[in-house]
């Protein structure tokens, strides 16, 4: 099992630390994401972690310094050939709009636009 620290910072942006982030690797080759804070994306690939080796992302609560990066994982893995869809797993929230599947239905309503004009080049699974 391989803990790696992708980002450890705080919701104010820092230059060279991105927000929460860490990826555990273990041994079978199941691979998890918990949190993808924002600037994780750019350490992600900094450390030339492929998008696509990264289908399963757990957060651990819906501020931006925990998933403010998981729409550039959701179309970059798309882009780079991720040949899973990508799964979420987070808090249900004390009102369905407070709950991740909630957020995740606006990232996609958001990402529309980006996805439809990739189409034919992104995977429809993500």
């Amino acid at each position: 099992m391989r803990l790696i620290a992708c980002g450890t910072g705080m919701p104010t942006v820092r230059p060279k630390q991105a927000a929460s982030c860490w990826l555990l690797e273990l041994g079978n080759g199941d691979k998890f994401i918990f949190d993808v804070g924002t600037g994780s994306s750019e350490r992600i690939a900094a450390m030339q972690i492929p998008y696509n080796y990264l289908d399963k992302v757990f957060l651990s609560h819906l501020h931006t310094d925990h998933f403010g990066d998981l729409d550039a994982l959701f179309v970059g893995g798309a882009l780079a050939g991720r040949q899973k869809p990508l799964r979420v797993w987070g808090p249900s929230g004390d009102t369905p709009e407070r709950g991740t599947k909630y957020a995740l239905e606006h990232l996609r309503k958001a990402l529309t636009w980006d996805l439809d004009g990739r189409a034919g080049i992104t995977d429809p699974r993500v």
